[in-house]
């Protein structure tokens, strides 16, 4: 049986449904639109390396029952699709991020709810559903990042991204303790680095990479660290939380050690 992706274009989901077409898959993706030839392209050139296992579906977050046919008949959800805005055109963070981003999750577990073959889900948070400054950090055991923290300092004024990223988590773990047909494992990666398979990408960590590459910086990048991961291991992780049966909780993906600025900056400019 086939397993769906929410937002295959996107900087994961494009290499999460390509590493589940190398795998043996069959693969449902949603897409906003197919006609957006440069986000959907990379999406078409897969269906003609692994012909018959690819299909496509237009799907809208937001719209009650958009993702009833992409998920028809699926076992596994992978559900990375996520409302993103650049930072400068946040106007209102409820409006602009938190809104949007609790709808679409509550959607999407609607026809979780709908679809009774669906027997597990993926769900593509963040490291930031965990903390969301620093202040977060010095209230944890030995200020070490831990899978049972959740963010508590960011609101929908302060780092609305990260606030409507944990709200959506919270809010999608209780929808999984209210039945128990199906089980959810979600996914919390740090800064996604690496290679994007797609030319247009709304990917805050390739947004910030841009800010670098453009010289946003050139007046002195700022003294801060991030917890980083590569964007294939991020996919390799949601892979490995389907596959395996006692895959049950959160899981940080993140490299053992932060990455400053300075050192991002350095990388580029070698």
């Amino acid at each position: 049986m086939p397993v769906v992706v929410t937002g295959g274009s996107g900087f994961v989901g494009s290499h999460l449904v390509r590493r589940l077409l190398k795998r043996g898959y069959r693969v449902h993706t949603t897409v906003r639109s197919t006609a957006n030839t440069a986000k959907v392209q990379p999406l078409r050139d897969m269906q003609q390396e692994f012909p018959g296992r690819l299909t496509l579906f237009e799907a809208d977050l937001l719209a009650d029952g958009s993702f009833d046919e992409a998920m028809r008949n699926c076992t596994v959800v992978f559900h990375v699709a996520s409302p993103f805005f650049m930072p400068e055109k946040i106007k209102d963070g409820r409006r602009d991020m938190v809104d949007p981003a609790l709808l679409g999750t509550r959607n999407v577990l609607a026809t979780v709810e709908r679809t009774p073959t669906v027997e597990r889900l993926v769900l593509t948070s963040t490291v930031g559903a965990i903390f969301g400054d620093y202040a977060d950090v010095l209230d944890m055991d030995d200020q070490v990042l831990s899978e049972t923290y959740f963010n508590t300092t960011s609101t929908e004024e302060n780092n609305p991204y990260h606030y409507a990223k944990t709200l959506a988590e919270r809010a999608a773990w209780a929808a999984e303790a209210e039945q128990d047909r199906w089980h959810m494992v979600s996914v919390n990666p740090g800064l996604i680095l690496g290679p994007s398979l797609t030319p247009a990408s709304e990917s805050g960590s390739l947004f910030l990479l841009e800010e670098l590459f453009k010289g946003y910086f050139f007046y002195g990048a700022p003294d801060f660290s991030f917890t980083t991961a590569d964007v294939r291991d991020v996919a390799d992780a949601h892979i490995a939380a389907a596959e395996n049966p006692d895959a049950k909780g959160r899981y940080i993906v993140a490299a053992q050690t932060m990455t400053s600025f300075h050192e991002m900056a350095r990388i580029i400019r070698t």
